[in-house]
């Protein structure tokens, strides 16, 4: 299924702009998608950006108090299919969670608690 379709740069904006179509489009009783991607830092940073909420971190009592930090949300669920290939073919594929609950996940992924298919 295609919910949207965004055409521009790898950047962290345009796939904020990506992120915030899939929002605009997705019914709001419908659990969050769990997003997958190659090695790319910029869909992690976008999906903080749009599916993220503000938290201030506990102050120790000392120094500065700490700003608030933009953390996840706690249905948010993305995971990073690494792929290693040699002489140009894919030999094994890792996927690896970074938001979300890995048995989740992977249960809904279809894999097992090592990451692979």
């Amino acid at each position: 299924m295609l919910l949207c379709h965004h055409e521009g740069k790898r950047s962290t904006e345009d796939a904020i702009e990506l992120f915030s179509q899939v929002e605009k489009v997705r019914c709001a009783s419908s659990p969050t998608p769990v997003f997958t991607s190659d090695d790319w830092d910029a869909f992690e940073e976008a999906l903080i950006n749009v599916y993220g909420k503000f938290e201030l971190p506990q102050y120790k009592g000392i120094g500065r108090k700490p700003l608030p930090k933009l953390v996840p949300l706690d249905d948010l669920k993305y995971v990073k299919v690494l792929k290693k290939k040699v002489k140009n073919y894919v030999v094994e594929t890792i996927q690896r969670v970074i938001f979300g609950d890995p048995e989740e996940i992977f249960e809904m992924l279809g894999v097992n608690s090592d990451g692979y298919i």
